[in-house]
């Protein structure tokens, strides 16, 4: 094979995946390679930027909902972060849609990503938000009071626990999740 003739593999034709691996792996080991990586790389650096982004909109959500108290402009940043494909966005704006009474469309969103990402991905994604929300001062309102109450199984079938649940008590498992932690009463 002629080197002359051969094409030049370079970072702007490589899958991002590879990318990806490429750049961890840089970065590792020198910040200023890893600089000069990013920013070689177009594509690179829109498809994390793309990243960054999904993540501030996350992080906005829960500032403006839960600290600022602005549910609106929260819920607008958590659903925006929710359809860029950030999962904690998709499961807290799912959780807080339930809570606010907003019930079916909390529970089919939270449905998409449990048929997405399986029931065992859900845990520690709330475990994720909870550390998010660690030093925001979340306030009881009305609202979550009242869907909780709504969203009781008539009987109580399954114990408390992710491990055993049915579709009855599946989605109040959460929102007594998200109730313990807004009380204080579940720790991290």
């Amino acid at each position: 094979m002629n080197p002359k003739k051969a094409d030049m593999i370079t970072l702007e034709t490589m899958p991002n995946d590879m990318l990806m691996v490429i750049v961890s792996k840089v970065g590792a080991t020198s910040s200023l390679d890893y600089f000069n990586t990013i920013t070689s790389c177009k594509s690179l650096n829109f498809e994390l930027l793309k990243i960054q982004q999904r993540g501030c909109k996350l992080h906005q959500g829960l500032l403006e909902f839960f600290h600022r108290e602005n549910e609106s402009l929260g819920l607008h940043h958590l659903r925006l972060s929710s359809k860029g494909g950030h999962k904690e966005a998709t499961f807290i704006y799912g959780v807080v849609l339930m809570a606010l009474g907003m019930t079916e469309k909390g529970m089919n969103i939270i449905n998409k990503l449990n048929d997405k990402e399986g029931p065992i991905i859900l845990d520690s994604l709330w475990t994720n938000i909870q550390n998010s929300l660690e030093h925001i001062n979340v306030t009881m309102k009305t609202a979550y009071v009242t869907s909780l109450k709504m969203m009781k199984p008539v009987l109580p079938c399954h114990p408390h626990d992710m491990n055993t649940f049915c579709p009855t008590c599946f989605y109040f498992f959460f929102m007594c999740e998200f109730f313990e932690f807004v009380l204080g009463l579940n720790s991290i």
